[in-house]
Formats: C-alpha cells, sequence, structure tokens
C-alpha cells in the first residue's frame, strides 16, 4: 500500500485551516478542520497497518496524498531517490559550476576566515586558464 513520507510537515494556519508542505516533493495542501481529521486518521491508519481498509473519504485523501507525495508506495525509497539526485547533481555532466574569485582582497576582516590579508588579482594566465576550461566544456553541458 502507501508509506508516509518522512518529508511531511504540517502547520496550523488561522483558527480553521492547516497547512500541509512536504519537504520532498514542494507540494502544499490546505486542510479545513474536517479533512485534517481524515488526514489525521489515515495517518494513523497507515503507521498501524501496511494495508488498512479506508472508507471512501480516507480513500480521496490517500489519493490526493499520493498524487502530491506525501505518501508513497511502500517498493519506493525517497531516501534512494534522494542519493541518486544528490550523485547526479554531484557527479552528472548537465551543469556546469563554480566559483571564481578574481581576489583574494577582501576588506571584511572576519575573525574566522582562514585567508588573512591578501593581496593582488588573478593572473592573466589564469584568465586564460578558466575561459579555456569553460570554452572547452561548453559543448558538453546543458548550463553554466
Amino acid at each position: 500500500m502507501a508509506i508516509l513520507s518522512r518529508y511531511n510537515h504540517i502547520q496550523s494556519w488561522g483558527d480553521q485551516y492547516f497547512i500541509v508542505y512536504n519537504a520532498f516533493t514542494g507540494a502544499v495542501a490546505l486542510l479545513d478542520r474536517e479533512n485534517r481529521e481524515v488526514y489525521e486518521k489515515v495517518v494513523e491508519k497507515l503507521k498501524a497497518a501496511p494495508d488498512p481498509e479506508l472508507n471512501p473519504k480516507e480513500q480521496e485523501i490517500i489519493r490526493q496524498m499520493e498524487y502530491a507525495g506525501f505518501v508513497h508506495p511502500d517498493h519506493y525509497s525517497q531516501r534512494e531517490e534522494l542519493k541518486f539526485l544528490h550523485n547526479f547533481a554531484r557527479y552528472g555532466n548537465a551543469a556546469l559550476g563554480f566559483v571564481i574569485a578574481p581576489t583574494m582582497a577582501c576588506n571584511m576582516a572576519c575573525e574566522y576566515c582562514f585567508e588573512g590579508n591578501k593581496k593582488g588579482r588573478m593572473s592573466d594566465e589564469t584568465i586564460k586558464n578558466v575561459e579555456a576550461f569553460v570554452s572547452g566544456n561548453a559543448d558538453r553541458i546543458g548550463r553554466l
């Protein structure tokens, strides 16, 4: 059946409503008091049994919860998908991202900074190497 997402959050909104948010899918739902009670019953039933008996109203709530990602099939792991997405973003070549620090001369004097008070600018050779690197990879990346 369905498993509750570990990324669900619920918060009251005023006196009559509740906002349910799923941090994994980004889904947001607005519940009134009646739907909140049905939602809570469904949550309790899902926690108690893997395949609970649901009345028609609960079945409708479950259907909507599945669509938004508040629940997912028991054979699916959000944690594994998150690991996959992390590794895809980290090791995939669809996007190239890096930070260029043209100068280390910072006047913020943060006491935790390991850089110290350095002077100077990026050398012309480094600028040319950065340009060559980006140009050399431009045809293989989707965005920079």
